[in-house]
């Protein structure tokens, strides 16, 4: 049995041991693990006894749950503004099944959607410590290694691009970068206050291949995805109050500098040329045969239809609104999918598919906001600094989701959650105790 296997057979086994022996919190681990994981699609799969895997850990974390519900009771879903939203959006999506154009597909992708929903909401439950979080987060960074080190073994597998690497919520090469530059800011904040040092050497491996996965996946969504991200980081460390001493301002100027030159170094031609390409694809974008085009076309199908056509409806009857020349030939005959998580909540939902995303959006960002001007007011420094980058890592995602259809991803969800988590621990219930006292 070769290691991949093994590793995942004792990350599975124990996940499962622990989470219904310990605490629900290892079950969430082994779930983010099992994501990158994916291990149906890997070559060591068949090594494996056939099982289903990301159900029976689901399962687990569900009876955990609930076997220990009055441990998690503190935490209140109510308390958080994104609640409303997400809970709007799966209440919206439940309703559209009665007119979605492709009535089948609408109803699986509802069913993962509302399941995912509800494993969310048991994360922010039973994520209630701080050291429950600082778990979660090393599980979600090496999972994105992971893809990391597949990259690094394989290179590129097609078309100069890193395909077939994918997960259970989409194998596209552009999903996959979208994620690892979201986990990135994370592992750099490791990388620039982590105390342990062998902590910090592992991050600064965890980079070096997370860094060289985005490069192989050949992404520009993603890249730009990155680089708005740290600008973002970097802004909101280098102009906050927090002093330059807990900041590390000129460290982080000095290990920045290092990791550009990291990134240069591992950037090949073939990873250039596609990243000139840029300027190319926004005036493509312009004309009939890029994006823009198919995000233009999504008003005239909302105007026909009001209330959205349902998960996977634009595919459906994209043939009768887009020329056949545009559709691309796949499983499901000639189709064509929008390329923005922006307006396939359009085309889905409606026109209040974009109030309800933009509510969603806006109200992480709000909430994030609340919670960092609680730290600074606490002088609680080195959290404000892990709050920006939780931030920069929802930010990292939203920038390549502009450009792929990504509204049901598990990654968003996850960095939703550590939003949320984050606040409950380091705001909600330290303003609860004050209150109480």
């Amino acid at each position: 049995m070769g290691k991949f296997a093994i590793i995942f057979l004792l990350t599975f086994g124990g996940g499962i041991f622990a989470t219904l022996a310990i605490d629900a919190s290892w079950g969430v681990y082994a779930w983010i693990i099992e994501y990158f994981f994916n291990p149906k699609i890997r070559w060591w799969y068949h090594q494996l006894p056939e099982l289903r895997y990301s159900f029976l850990i689901i399962l687990s974390i569900l009876v955990s749950w609930f076997i220990r519900r009055k441990k998690y009771s503190h935490n209140r879903l109510l308390d958080l503004p994104q609640t409303k939203w997400i809970a709007a959006m799966v209440a919206m999506c439940g309703l559209i099944n009665f007119w979605a154009a492709w009535p089948e597909m609408h109803w699986l992708y509802f069913t993962a959607f509302a399941k995912l929903v509800v494993i969310i909401a048991v994360v922010y439950k039973v994520i209630d410590t701080p050291l429950k979080l600082e778990r979660m987060i090393w599980a979600y960074m090496f999972g994105a290694f992971y893809i990391g080190w597949i990259a690094f073994s394989y290179g590129r597998t097609s078309g100069g691009r890193l395909e077939g690497v994918g997960f259970t919520d989409g194998m596209d090469v552009n999903a996959v970068a979208a994620a690892i530059s979201s986990v990135i800011p994370l592992v750099v904040y490791y990388v620039f206050y982590e105390e342990k040092i062998i902590l910090r050497v592992i991050t600064v491996g965890f980079l070096a291949f997370m860094l060289n996965a985005l490069i192989i996946a050949n992404s520009r969504g993603g890249f730009l995805g990155l680089v708005v991200a740290m600008a973002y980081y970097f802004l909101r460390t280098f102009f906050s109050s927090v002093s330059g001493k807990e900041a590390k301002r000129f460290q982080f100027i000095l290990m920045g500098c290092c990791a550009v030159g990291m990134f240069f170094y591992l950037a090949d031609a073939a990873f250039w040329e596609r990243m000139s390409t840029l300027g190319q694809a926004a005036d493509q974008a312009k004309t009939t045969a890029g994006r823009t085009y198919f995000w233009v076309k999504t008003f005239d199908l909302v105007r026909e239809h009001p209330f959205g056509v349902g998960i996977w409806g634009y595919q459906y009857l994209s043939p009768e609104f887009i020329p056949p020349e545009m559709l691309t030939y796949g499983e499901f005959g000639a189709r064509r999918a929008v390329h923005s998580t922006i307006f396939q909540s359009f085309a889905e939902y409606g026109y209040l598919g974009l109030l309800l995303l933009g509510g969603l959006v806006v109200s992480n960002f709000r909430f994030i906001w609340r919670v960092q001007k609680w730290l600074l007011a606490e002088n609680l420094h080195k959290l404000y600094l892990k709050s920006v980058s939780i931030e920069s890592a929802f930010v990292a995602f939203l920038v390549p989701a502009l450009f792929i259809d990504r509204l049901y991803a598990q990654s968003l969800y996850i960095d939703i959650a550590l939003i949320a988590c984050f606040g409950n621990i380091y705001m909600l219930q330290l303003q609860k105790k004050d209150n109480e006292q």
